[in-house]
């Protein structure tokens, strides 16, 4: 029994999932106070998650899991909470898009460094990459 309960998360998720409950725990805090962050209310849902989206957490769907796996140890998941949840989560990652990705370059002013540099391709790219990023505007 011992065994089944070490292996329901993997190794590496381990270390996540407590700083997603610390941080569920402490953002319930901050607006609840005192009140018992379990069993999780429709109240404390929206709270939470309020504050999660005030900071655009783009990750807030885990928070979420992660803190209703918590309630899910020790009560039950009601339709209301389910509903809140959804209607939370959605208004919270309402707007945020995908993750920010680096823009495109071309590699004619890579290739006109590099000639400028009188580099050889093959030995020295990392050091004419790296000279273009730093000096390229």
């Amino acid at each position: 029994m011992a065994r089944l309960r070490v292996d329901e998360v993997a190794q590496s998720g381990i270390g996540p999932r407590a700083s997603g409950w610390r941080t569920w725990c402490r953002l319930h805090r901050n607006w609840l106070g005192d009140e018992p962050v379990l069993p999780l209310t429709m109240h404390s849902l929206a709270a939470v998650i309020a504050q999660l989206k005030e900071g655009q957490y783009g990750a807030a769907a885990d928070y979420v899991s992660t803190a209703k796996s918590h309630h899910l140890k020790q009560y039950k998941w009601s339709p209301m909470l389910a509903r809140q949840h959804t209607v939370c989560l959605r208004s919270a990652l309402q707007g945020l898009g995908p993750s920010k990705q680096c823009d495109e370059f071309e590699l004619k002013p890579l290739t006109k460094a590099a000639l400028e540099l009188e580099c050889d391709p093959a030995w020295h790219a990392p050091y004419c990459c790296g000279w273009f990023l730093l000096h390229a505007s």
